[in-house]
């Protein structure tokens, strides 16, 4: 004989023990679905409002000379904005929330350190630390070492893209003076350093991991980053040596 179905109103007019504690499973999973499309939702604001900083900062033409102040304005004005929206993401990243959500909190973290060290070097030439990065933060919101190695590895992007562009519309390559020495240094010089510092990094733990074929994959990208400003500085070389130094003066005779 088949069972008979009851409702959900039958079952629980039944003095059954367990009800109640499927009840409250399914008001803490429901809890956590909104939260974390809140958390989604907060992220892929930060990761747009990051991009329009880093194109804006794509408008500076130096580096440590300090940003135009209309630029800084308008890069302050994202920031402060992307403050707001962690603001409100900290209210669901607490406790074991921080690492119940780090993977749709994570995309906008990264793009928020990558627009972060783009500002940072172009203001200051240097590389933004975790701790200062954690700073511009400011609300109790978990920077993990790999959301801000990762962040550093799209940086190598930027940096790239600033100095073609430079190259394309000055026609030299950007230098920096050193703190530490008379002598300036190229933004090549910046890049290549970067790539050898991450190039030394272990990451043999991460091998078979989602993590470890991400950085796999940004290691590519910033590599190909490095050897297209290479590529542009070696044009820009061999295309001075092949111009005359001295231009023949016109004649108005004919031949």
């Amino acid at each position: 004989m088949p069972a008979e179905k009851r409702s959900y109103e039958e079952m629980a007019a039944n003095s059954n023990p367990f009800l109640p504690i499927f009840d409250g499973f399914r008001i803490e999973i429901d809890e956590n679905h909104l939260a974390r499309e809140r958390i989604i939702k907060a992220s892929r604001d930060v990761t747009a409002l990051s991009k329009k900083a880093i194109f804006s900062l794509q408008r500076v033409r130096t580096i440590s000379s300090g940003i135009p102040p209309a630029i800084s304005t308008e890069v302050q004005g994202r920031f402060d904005a992307i403050s707001e929206l962690f603001k409100t993401m900290s209210k669901d990243l607490q406790g074991i929330n921080s690492w119940r959500y780090q993977r749709q909190a994570s995309p906008g973290i990264q793009e928020f350190i990558e627009a972060l060290s783009f500002e940072h070097y172009l203001r200051t030439g240097k590389l933004v630390t975790r701790e200062v990065a954690m700073e511009g933060m400011i609300w109790n919101i978990p920077l993990t070492a790999d959301d801000y190695a990762l962040g550093l590895f799209d940086l190598s992007g930027e940096i790239m893209r600033f100095a073609v562009t430079a190259i394309a519309t000055t026609g030299s390559l950007p230098h920096l003076k050193s703190s530490h020495s008379s002598i300036s240094r190229s933004i090549l010089t910046d890049l290549r350093h970067l790539r050898s510092s991450f190039e030394a990094l272990d990451t043999t733990s991460c091998h078979g991991t989602s993590l470890g074929g991400e950085i796999g994959k940004k290691m590519e990208t910033m590599v190909q980053s490095v050897e297209k400003v290479e590529n542009a500085a070696c044009s820009l070389i061999i295309r001075d040596q092949e111009q005359p130094k001295h231009k023949p003066e016109p004649t108005n005779s004919l031949v």
